[in-house]
């Protein structure tokens, strides 16, 4: 049976015990009133017929004494005075019989009255109780009603969703993949400028739709809580200098210069080196992305007591201050014709940072450029 055929048949039990048990009690009511009056009245005439004997008795009493009294020639004038007394006693006990009848149903009456009363409110207030009980399970039935049907269109969102992570896992990134080391390959074998140039562009573009892929695929991690960190204790200027090498070809193909400033110590710091090479290269790539050709980008890396900075400095286009705030929001582009990712380099980096226990910070000055500045605590144990 569906559950909404099941709540009406509850609901109708319960109503019908509930009109059952309120016939009981109301006949019960009645019977204990109707008991109660009946004793009242008895003992009321009772007290009466006991009060009217005792009358007539004094009555005859003092009857009896003044016919000791009285002589015969008064007995004329004494029976007629007798006579008219018991014609007195039998209307005034007539009067007072009425009166009784009357208060009694006078009481009778008031007390029907205030039954129904009181009964008519006590049906309103229950068809009232009913009505409200009836709104609010209806309520309740559409907000499940529609909590399932929000629940199934999830679930095929879901569906939908972990399709398309598969897609993209299989179907896009191995092709693609296939294609950057194709093109690495080729890019070796030929000697011819313009073609060599066709092949970089190749590259250039696999290796974008790659990074494109590997964002989503972090999204998608991040979302549902799944990615996780291997922290340990590892030189920090030997991963600067690696990433540094892995965009010096993308830099020099726009004359821009990539310099990394020399570290004075080793400096060994506890982070996840996947996870910080991905933001230190998401950092490195907007930087060559918005300097101009014939720019600069320097890499920096210093200690404090507990802190380790590493700062990434151009001097292109910069970031207007009304968006310094929203650069790390996920989807986020600042406004550019320039659109070859979907905004979540910088999301992920930050979530990446934070969940190492450090953060990210960024200060710009617009047409002359940006300073990006990751900081992790260097004196953290491992774990």
């Amino acid at each position: 049976m569906p559950r909404n055929e099941q709540e009406n048949e509850q609901r109708k039990t319960h109503r019908r015990h509930t009109d059952e048990s309120l016939v009981v009690e109301r006949t019960k009511t009645n019977e204990s009133i109707s008991k109660s009056r009946d004793r009242t009245e008895s003992q009321t005439d009772k007290n009466v017929e006991s009060k009217r004997n005792a009358a007539d008795r004094k009555t005859s009493d003092s009857r009896s004494n003044a016919d000791s009294a009285q002589t015969e020639k008064d007995d004329i004038m004494l029976e007629e005075e007798r006579s008219l007394s018991d014609r007195k006693i039998k209307h005034e006990r007539t009067l007072a019989d009425a009166a009784i009848l009357k208060e009694r149903s006078e009481t009778r009456n008031s007390t029907t009255e205030f039954l129904k009363r009181e009964r008519g409110n006590t049906d309103k207030n229950l068809k009232t109780e009913r009505d409200q009980d009836d709104a609010n399970k209806d309520k309740m039935l559409k907000s499940f009603s529609d909590e399932v049907s929000n629940h199934l269109k999830t679930k095929v969102s879901v569906s939908t969703r972990d399709e398309l992570i598969a897609i993209l896992s299989h179907d896009l990134r191995n092709p693609i993949g296939a294609i950057s080391t194709s093109a690495d390959l080729l890019h070796q074998e030929i000697e011819e400028p313009s073609h060599k140039q066709l092949v970089e562009l190749i590259t250039r573009n696999a290796k974008t739709a790659l990074q494109l892929i590997q964002d989503i695929f972090e999204m998608e991690n991040i979302s549902q809580g799944k990615f996780e960190l291997k922290l340990e204790k590892q030189n920090l200027y030997q991963l600067l200098q690696e990433c540094v090498e892995s965009f010096a070809h993308t830099a020099a193909a726009k004359n821009i210069a990539l310099e990394l400033i020399p570290a004075d110590e080793i400096v060994e710091v506890l982070f996840d080196r996947g996870r910080l090479w991905q933001v230190i290269s998401n950092i490195l790539g907007n930087a060559i992305k918005f300097t101009p050709e014939g720019g600069k980008i320097v890499v920096d890396c210093k200690l404090t007591a507990d802190e380790a900075h590493i700062s990434i400095a151009d001097n292109g286009v910069g970031i207007p201050a009304d968006k310094l705030d929203e650069i790390f929001n996920r989807f986020s582009q600042i406004a550019s014709k320039n659109r070859t990712g979907l905004g979540l380099g910088l999301y992920i980096s930050k979530i990446f940072v934070e969940a190492q226990g450090g953060k990210i910070e960024v200060v710009s000055n617009p047409g002359k450029g940006s300073t990006f500045e990751i900081i992790l605590n260097h004196r953290a144990e491992e774990k």
